[in-house]
C-alpha cells in the first residue's frame, strides 16, 4: 500500500511541477478542481454503492373504458293542440237569368240547281240539190279554121263543113239549189246554282246570366294549450374513461457508483506518519483495526480502511480526505 501512497505522491508532485501544462490537460476532466493549491493531491476513486428506500405509485386497477347508457332528457312545454280539425263547408248559390231578344234562323240559307233551257232561232238555208257538172253537147257550127286542102293555111270564118262529121262541145251545167227552213241553237241549255237566303225570325227568351255555383267556407280549427313532454336529448350510449388507480409500494434502490470520480487524497506529499497514526487510531476506535499505532500504512491498515469506507458509504480505493476526516484526522 506504501507504493500506492508513493504513486499518489508522484501525481501530486506532477501537478505542482507541471503548472499550466497540467491545467490544460485537466480541462477535459470536468470533476477535477482546477483551483486546488500546491501540496494537495487528487486521485480517481470508486464511490461505494448506496441503497435507498424509494416509494413508488404502482397501478392497482388499470384504466378502462366503460359504456354507460345516458337516459333521454325531456322538458315540459306548452303547445297548441288541435281539438277540432279545421273543416270546409259549401253553400249553393242559384243561377240568375236575363231576357234577351235575338234573331233565330227558321230556314237556313241554301243553294238550288235550276235548269235554263236552250235558246234557238229559225233561219233559211239554200241546200244543194245537184252540184254543177260538165257534159258534151252537139253544136250547130264552128267558128274558126276552115281546112280546104291538106297543108293549106287555115282561114278565118265559120265553117259549116266538118271534115269528120258531127260537132260536139263541152258545156258546164250549173248546180241546182233548194231553200229549206231550219232551227239553230243560240245558247245551249245549262244548270245554274241559285243561292236562297236563310229565313229568320225574332224571338225573346230567358238565358243564364250567372250559372249556379258552390262557395267554399273554411271553418278554422279549435285549439287549446296543453302541457306536453318534449324530447331535448335522445337516449344514447356514452363511453366513459375510467382512470387507473394506484397504490404506493416501497422498494430498495441500489445506486451503481462504480464509475471513478476525482477526490482529494492523503499521500506522502501532504501526509506524515502522524497523520497515519490518526488513521490507525480512528480505525481501532471504530473496531476495524487491531494493529500497532506506529504511523506505517500497512496492508492490514488498508484492509481495515476499505471495510470502514464500505460500511460508511465512502469512496473506496484510496485514503481520501473524506475518510481521513471521518476517522478524526486533522491536518
Amino acid at each position: 500500500m506504501s507504493d500506492l501512497l508513493k504513486n499518489a505522491g508522484l501525481l501530486a508532485l506532477s501537478v505542482s511541477i507541471g503548472g499550466s501544462a497540467f491545467a490544460q490537460q485537466s480541462s477535459a476532466i470536468s470533476d477535477l478542481p482546477l483551483e486546488a493549491g500546491p501540496g494537495r493531491c487528487f486521485s480517481r476513486v470508486s464511490l461505494a454503492d448506496t441503497k435507498s428506500l424509494v416509494v413508488e405509485d404502482v397501478i392497482d386497477v388499470p384504466g378502462r373504458v366503460e359504456q354507460r347508457e345516458i337516459a333521454a332528457k325531456y322538458v315540459e312545454v306548452e303547445e297548441d293542440v288541435v281539438v277540432i280539425e279545421a273543416s270546409k263547408s259549401f253553400r249553393t248559390i242559384p243561377a240568375t237569368y236575363k231576357t234577351v231578344t235575338e234573331t233565330v234562323i227558321v230556314e237556313p240559307a241554301r243553294t238550288e240547281s235550276q235548269l235554263v233551257p236552250a235558246v234557238t232561232e229559225n233561219y233559211e238555208e239554200n241546200v244543194l240539190v245537184r252540184p254543177a257538172y260538165t257534159t258534151w253537147k252537139k253544136g250547130s257550127g264552128v267558128y274558126g279554121r276552115v281546112y280546104t286542102e291538106e297543108g293549106a293555111l287555115p282561114q278565118t270564118g265559120v265553117s259549116t263543113v266538118m271534115g269528120t262529121g258531127e260537132l260536139l262541145c263541152v258545156v258546164e251545167v250549173p248546180a241546182e239549189y233548194t231553200t229549206v227552213k231550219r232551227v239553230r241553237e243560240v245558247s245551249p241549255a245549262r244548270i245554274d246554282i241559285v243561292s236562297i237566303p236563310a229565313e229568320t225570325a225574332t224571338v225573346t227568351r230567358q238565358v243564364i246570366d250567372q250559372p249556379a255555383r258552390f262557395e267554399e267556407e273554411v271553418i278554422p280549427a279549435v285549439v287549446k294549450k296543453v302541457k306536453v313532454r318534449k324530447l331535448v336529448a335522445p337516449a344514447r350510449i356514452e363511453e366513459v374513461q375510467i382512470p387507473a388507480t394506484y397504490r404506493k409500494v416501497q422498494r430498495v434502490v441500489q445506486s451503481d457508483r462504480s464509475q471513478g470520480v476525482w477526490r482529494e487524497v492523503l499521500c506522502d506529499t501532504n501526509g506524515t506518519p502522524e497523520h497515519i497514526k490518526m488513521v490507525q487510531a480512528g480505525l481501532a476506535r471504530e473496531g476495524y483495526y487491531k494493529g500497532p499505532i506506529d504511523g506505517v500504512f500497512t496492508d492490514s491498515v488498508d484492509q481495515a480502511m476499505g471495510a470502514f469506507q464500505r460500511a460508511k458509504g465512502l469512496a473506496t480505493g484510496y485514503l481520501t480526505m473524506e475518510t481521513f476526516t471521518a476517522l478524526g484526522g486533522k491536518l
